[in-house]
């Protein structure tokens, strides 16, 4: 006959207790944190662009950065010297309307919005026409009477 007592436990017999170490509780909590941020970065990284090809027709060398519609911060992706073709690679994608910032040599930049989907249908290539150079060449007076400059 055996005694039992009140846990149920025969008498002499004690129940095995497992202690976990403190060292090895805060060790298994760092490695569960650094895992869930590991997976939060990759999870949470922004789509990328591979490949833009930039096509300079102008005769300004231009730094070319993007940007998304309604954000403040623009990334260089581009400088591209008069008449050359420059490729940007591996950069954030901005979104489905972009805003390209064209900066001339002189100080003069100007904005230009191009939907995503235009680049894409024209093979991620991009063309800047000789006119902009109009907006980013050196200050000059004109003429408002008559069609030449001063």
């Amino acid at each position: 006959m055996s005694i039992h007592t009140r846990s149920g436990e025969r008498a002499g017999h004690r129940r095995a207790s497992l202690r976990v170490p403190p060292d090895l509780i805060a060790l298994a909590a760092s490695a569960t944190v650094a895992l869930l941020v590991g997976f939060l970065v990759v999870v949470n990284e922004p789509a990328r662009v591979d490949r833009l090809e930039i096509r300079n027709e102008t005769e300004l060398r231009l730094t070319v950065s993007v940007r998304g519609e309604g954000e403040w911060g623009a990334t260089p992706i581009a400088y591209v010297w008069p008449g050359a073709t420059d490729v940007a690679t591996d950069f954030p994608d901005p979104g489905a309307t972009w805003v390209l910032h064209l900066s001339s040599q002189h100080g003069r930049s100007t904005e230009v919005k191009v939907a995503r989907s235009d680049l894409e249908g024209a093979a991620w290539t991009y063309d800047i026409e000789p006119d902009v150079a109009q907006l980013l060449g050196p200050w000059r007076a004109i003429a408002l009477t008559e069609d030449r400059e001063l």
